[in-house]
């Protein structure tokens, strides 16, 4: 067997735990936002989005609460920056058909859209202003055990998961590179 075959294996075992020990002190940054303390003002609702704004208000402090760079604080004048979201458009547009009726909807894609902005106090100046997100979800009207058709109880369930979606949009926007 040739020399260089043999030793081939333990080499590429070395430079393998070289690497990978030096990886394992790599710390992932994330760049600061150039504010420490965000007070989150209550969603307002323009849309036709039934009771959304209280639940999307929650979320969005819990994804800027999960990633840890930001205080949020409990009142405008204590905080750097202010952070306004509006609920301005919701649709619910038509994604399958019934099979034995071609009018009759079952499956709906809906959409909530807000409008957000952000205000840095110190500079008295928007960092973000009428800046548009949207989330979109999916609803299915007829339940595929019983065959009953129940569209509100399945956009009343749906509903969460479309703010949660909405909410991490707008954390990564005021968390964004900047």
């Amino acid at each position: 067997m040739h020399p260089l075959r043999s030793s081939f294996p333990l080499s590429l075992a070395i430079l393998s735990l070289l690497f990978l020990n030096g990886c394992s002190h790599y710390e992932w940054s994330r760049p600061a936002p150039p504010f420490k303390t965000i007070f989150v003002q209550p969603a307002t609702n323009d849309s036709s989005a039934p009771q959304a704004q209280a639940s999307l208000s929650a979320q969005i402090r819990q994804a800027l609460i999960r990633d840890g760079r930001l205080q949020l604080v409990s009142k405008p004048d204590q905080a750097e920056a202010i952070l306004q979201v509006n609920l301005t458009h919701y649709r619910r547009n038509t994604s399958i058909r019934s099979s034995n009726d071609s009018e009759l909807a079952i499956g709906f894609d809906l959409v909530l859209q807000a409008r957000i902005a952000l205000f840095e106090q110190s500079a008295s100046k928007y960092l973000i202003k009428a800046r548009d997100l949207s989330a979109s979800t999916s609803s299915f009207a007829s339940d595929l055990n019983t065959g009953e058709d129940n569209f509100s109880l399945s956009e009343h369930q749906a509903m969460p998961r479309l703010t949660e979606d909405l909410a991490n949009s707008i954390a990564d926007e005021v968390l964004g590179v900047w």
